[in-house]
């Protein structure tokens, strides 16, 4: 555990000692911010003029942004004491002061209350102020070009400036209910903004705004801020509850959906970002693995985001696999048409839980078409490069590929596809995509099996089918049950594939550390993509092996003791103590399709149950008793409670009343709450 004590109560972090494993990240609509113990590290602004370089304050050589309480120039610096802390931000009180620090209408507030008459010095350097500069890495979201800033200056009660990159302005002010002034250093300049006669007792607030529009201002902040705690307040009432043997697994329960709600963009409805800081809005990122979502009882944000990808689609290419801040399609990065499929998923998943999936439906037809489009040879095989990694030369590509990644995402888009234009009475368009799934499903042993290795190869050559020897954890991706219709044949064989090669300490290996590709890219070809997680953990689960769902909790215990989700997990040292780094696993990151992965693996290899188009289905594992009460799909909730140990049904009573051996249970029997417990032997 932590050497700083916390416990988690109703998504809430409530810790004794200030900040557990600072610096922290908060974020909330366009702005995101780091606190370390002594202030601000980093804040950062995704403004839809800038192109690509969010930073905006980045602690550097100095300290960063630091607060300090001024009695007569004696100084007492405001640290985080005993905490609050919410995926926005937190509130700290001591014995003769309490302050927050939250981020809300993308603006960062700063309030105080003294038990002391004193004023409130802010102080940062220069040199925080960011300038991109030729040390600085220009990777995806660094972009950007010379900035030029303009001097801070105190006009009419606020302190301004502004700065210029690529012909866009974007301004900042702070300001506060508090008479202010301002002075700098004349070396190494530090900048000092004074709110000035504190009184004892009394709030004082400061309001730092950054906008490429109009600024705004500190008036309406307690207006503000009490409706952005309702809106989180609503996310941890719906959130279900697993009462089980492990208490950090329960405790990823309650955070995953407060810190998924912090990463969507509260002006673009229906668009996520991708984590707290970094990344803005992903195609397949923001679509894949959302039952998650369904399951944590945000069904409404899955309308919206079928609402807003075909809002923000490009007219001839479709959903963009990199949304600028705009939410344009970034450059040329159209989403792959298997990718765009995980739109047609989402929309089955939304159709069967109830929601007014209808009016999605003709978009929904567009994208199909681009995945028939593709189909090598009659097989029922997609041609293209693979969605992952960034550098697929890499993995042996050549750019006349059939990826396993990419087919078994197009063959869960088509199988749904199949279901939902049946609901839309389109016989044409369910036969035309029956047929080519088909075609995949007797086609896919053959040409994407490697009997060289053992396993399923990551490509093929999309002329030739000459394998790639690749075999890899990010071959099959698991959207939805149609997945497995594809793999069931040599399930036991792949899980000691697993297991004598992928598995590693710190999680799943991308591929094998004897095969030539491993690191050579020195990023993600040793990391542990978790979002790659459920296939594995759906043979876990189906061969009961116990002892690999423990090894797996261990994995999301690691994580969730220091309050993070990683995007992605370095394997390289072989040691269970992962380190951090800049790019994949920085500290304090919640990454959105990570939660929803550990999310998913959680409820359906750990608890045993997910939905689909039969219902509810139920494979229990040889596990502990354990509950998952107020799992929600669509407008039903559901206490799910396992009882008894086993792999196998003895019977499942539904609300009070058994209805026999059954793995399934069928929608039209449910109410709009219901108690499902199921008897293991």
């Amino acid at each position: 555990m932590s050497n700083i004590d916390y416990k988690v109560k109703n998504g809430k972090i409530l810790t004794e000692k200030g900040l557990p494993f600072a610096p922290r990240w908060f974020c909330d609509g366009r702005m995101a911010i780091e606190i370390d113990n002594k202030g601000i590290s980093q804040l950062d602004y995704f403004g839809p003029e800038l192109s690509g370089n969010y930073r905006v304050f980045k602690k550097r050589f100095w300290d960063g942004i630091c607060f300090y309480f001024n009695q007569g120039g004696k100084r007492t610096a405001l640290k985080p004491k005993k905490c609050e802390i919410m995926p926005f931000g937190f509130k700290s009180k001591s014995e003769n002061f309490e302050y927050s620090i939250y981020t809300v209408n993308d603006c960062l507030f700063v309030i105080a209350k003294p038990e002391f008459d004193c004023n409130l010095d802010v102080e940062f350097y220069d040199d925080s102020v960011f300038r991109p500069e030729i040390h600085e890495y220009k990777g995806i979201g660094l972009g950007g070009g010379e900035r030029i800033w303009e001097e801070f200056k105190l006009e009419k009660g606020e302190l301004r400036s502004s700065f210029t990159e690529n012909g866009a302005l974007t301004s900042l002010a702070f300001s506060s209910n508090a008479p202010l002034t301002f002075k700098q250093t004349p070396k190494n300049v530090k900048y000092t903004l004074t709110l000035n006669n504190l009184k004892s007792g009394e709030e004082a607030v400061l309001c730092l705004s950054v906008a490429n529009g109009e600024t705004k201002d500190y008036k309406g902040y307690k207006e503000l801020l009490k409706k952005q705690f309702e809106r989180y307040e609503r996310v941890a009432e719906k959130a279900p509850v697993l009462k089980s043997n492990h208490p950090l697994i329960n405790q990823f329960f309650e955070l995953a959906p407060m810190y998924h709600e912090s990463l969507k963009t509260t002006d673009v409805k229906g668009a996520i970002r991708a984590q707290s800081t970094h990344y803005w809005v992903w195609g397949w990122d923001s679509m894949t693995s959302n039952n998650a979502c369904f399951y944590w009882g945000d069904s409404e944000f899955m309308g919206d985001m079928l609402e807003c990808f075909e809002k923000h689609a490009h007219p001839e290419y479709g959903i963009a696999h990199a949304f600028n801040y705009k939410m344009e399609m970034s450059g040329d990065t159209a989403a792959p048409p298997p990718a765009q499929g995980m739109y047609i998923t989402m929309l089955d998943l939304y159709r069967l839980s109830g929601g007014q999936w209808e009016k999605y439906y003709p978009f929904a037809k567009k994208l199909i078409e681009t995945i028939f489009a593709t189909e090598v040879e009659n097989t029922g095989f997609c041609s293209g490069t693979s969605l992952y990694p960034d550098h697929r030369a890499l993995i042996n590509e050549t750019g006349n590929d059939i990826s396993t990644f990419n087919n078994t995402v197009s063959y869960c888009a088509v199988r749904s596809m199949e279901k939902i234009a049946k609901a839309a009475n389109d016989s044409e368009m369910s036969d035309r995509c029956k047929a080519f799934a088909d075609r995949m499903a007797s086609n896919f042993e053959d040409i994407m099996y490697n009997e060289k290795i053992g396993f399923i190869d990551s490509s093929v050559e999309a002329t030739t089918y000459e394998k790639r020897n690749v075999p890899s954890n990010n071959s099959v991706k698991w959207e939805n049950n149609y997945c497995g219709e594809l793999v069931e044949k040599r399930g036991e064989q792949y899980l000691k594939f697993y297991e004598e090669n992928i598995v590693s300490p710190a999680g799943l290996r991308p591929i094998p550390e004897w095969s030539e590709c491993y690191d050579i890219d020195a990023n993600q070809l040793h990391c542990w993509w978790i979002v790659m997680s459920e296939f594995y953990t759906r043979l876990v689960n189906k061969y009961d092996r116990g002892d690999l769902v423990k090894q797996y909790l261990s994995w999301v215990e690691y994580w969730t003791e220091k309050l993070m989700c990683p995007e992605g997990i370095p394997c390289y040292d072989n040691d269970a103590e992962v380190p951090f780094d800049n790019w994949n696993c920085l500290c304090g990151i919640w990454h959105g399709y990570s939660m929803r992965g550990f999310y998913n693996s959680l409820v359906h290899a750990f608890v045993g149950v997910d939905f689909d188009e039969k219902g509810m289905n139920i494979y229990p594992y040889s596990g502990e008793e354990l509950e998952l009460l107020n799992l929600h799909f669509g407008k039903k909730n559901f206490d799910v409670k396992m009882m008894g140990s086993g792999k196998n049904i003895k019977d499942v009573i539904l609300n009070g009343k058994s209805i026999g051996a059954v793995a399934v249970i069928p929608y039209n029997i449910f109410k709009e709450n219901n108690t499902v417990e199921v008897i293991r032997y």
